[in-house]
């Protein structure tokens, strides 16, 4: 009911609870907190983005993992969406990070080796 005489507030709610989703740091009182927290969500969650993007060429096989975090994004976003719930999908996110690190590797190996 809601919802329908609020279509405004609603997007506007729903975008932020998808930035608060998906936001690196969670709320901190303090800020060597939030610079602990920028050292480790700060570089997996980019470098899974990246990972994500490499991976496109062999969606087949990644589709599924994608899928989890659209899904698991867009279930969390009606009711409750704190940092605090991604933390299951944390692992996910991280083997996108890694294969991000893993091309680079290969990549900056691959140049070396042809310098030689």
């Amino acid at each position: 009911e809601w919802i329908k005489n609020n279509p405004e507030k609603f997007r506007w709610l729903v975008k932020r609870r998808l930035i608060h989703f998906w936001r690196l740091y969670p709320m901190m009182a303090y800020k060597w907190q939030k610079v602990v927290a920028m050292m480790t969500s700060g570089i997996y969650i980019p470098l899974c983005l990246i990972g994500i993007i490499l991976s496109i060429k062999n969606f087949q096989k990644t589709s599924l993992l994608i899928c989890l975090f659209i899904i698991y994004t867009l279930v969390h976003l009606p009711f409750v969406a704190t940092l605090r719930f991604r933390i299951p999908i944390d692992p996910y996110i991280i083997i996108f990070a890694a294969y991000t690190i893993h091309f680079i590797w290969i990549k900056l190996k691959s140049f070396i080796l042809s310098r030689v």
